[in-house]
């Protein structure tokens, strides 16, 4: 039966190439073979290996060497030393140096499918944790892009509101200003000026209608005409003012007159 996954076996002598490649095929993985730690190195960095069993003791590189490149290059093969019976100081040198798990020779079939079962399994939670860190990375990447273009949107539209505000109080301020300058106009007018609106109420009083009148602006200002106490003929004012109340104008009565009650 088939198996998912790659092993390459690293081994000087040709006895346990023979062995381990007839055992691992036996139990339906793929195996490749490489007689030096040189040759394995080729292997990893060009193929896909998913579990390498690596011998220690070789000639032209040794095991740890090999472990020490691996590291060096990221590879993502999980390594598999092979060594000697009853020398566990070497194999747990070994998994300090970043092998997942050790094989004592002479090989057990039973021990190696299980140590090559979990080498495998390990490698696709390695890969698959790898795949997630990237997937998060690119989503962190695609956020921060996100906070960035919103940041300039909000930016923009900052820069905006306050440039209207400043435009809107400079016009609030010519306006309060050009206020300023008509109630100066038309409290330092010589001629009395009445101002009444749609409700027929007074809302308008200068000083010089408060002289004419003898009547301060605070006692006649939202009071009708007959009710402020001055002595118009009120039904005179509005039969000569052309559409009162429906209009709203300043008009000029050239020959209305008032009399003081003194006659003057």
């Amino acid at each position: 039966m088939a198996r998912e996954g790659t092993v390459l076996v690293v081994d000087d002598e040709a006895m346990v190439l023979e062995l381990l490649h007839r055992q691992l095929t036996q139990l339906g993985y793929a195996c490749r073979l490489a007689d030096g730690g040189r040759a394995a190195l080729e292997m990893l960095r060009g193929d896909e290996v998913d579990v390498a069993l690596i011998d220690l003791m070789m000639p032209d590189m040794d095991g740890f060497a090999v472990l020490e490149a691996m590291q060096t290059d990221a590879l993502d093969t999980v390594a598999v030393v092979l060594t000697s019976y009853g020398n566990v100081g070497n194999a747990v040198k070994a998994m300090k140096s970043g092998a997942f798990d050790f094989v004592e020779k002479p090989v057990d079939m039973a021990i190696l499918e299980s140590v090559v079962d979990r080498a495998l399994r390990h490698r696709q939670l390695l890969i698959e944790t790898k795949r997630m860190e990237e997937a998060l990375q690119s989503a962190y990447r695609d956020l921060e892009r996100k906070v960035e273009d919103r940041t300039r949107e909000l930016t923009a539209l900052n820069k905006a509101l306050r440039k209207e505000n400043q435009e809107r109080a400079a016009t609030e301020e010519k306006l309060d200003k050009a206020h300023r300058e008509v109630e100066h106009l038309l409290a330092s007018m010589s001629s009395f000026l009445i101002g009444v609106g749609r409700d027929l109420r007074i809302n308008r009083w200068n000083a010089a209608a408060a002289i004419a009148f003898n009547l301060p602006a605070e006692h006649v200002i939202g009071k009708r005409c007959e009710e402020a106490g001055f002595p118009w003929d009120w039904n005179f004012i509005v039969k000569h003012v052309p559409g009162w109340p429906e209009v709203d104008k300043s008009v000029r009565l050239p020959e209305l007159q008032y009399r003081r009650t003194d006659g003057t």
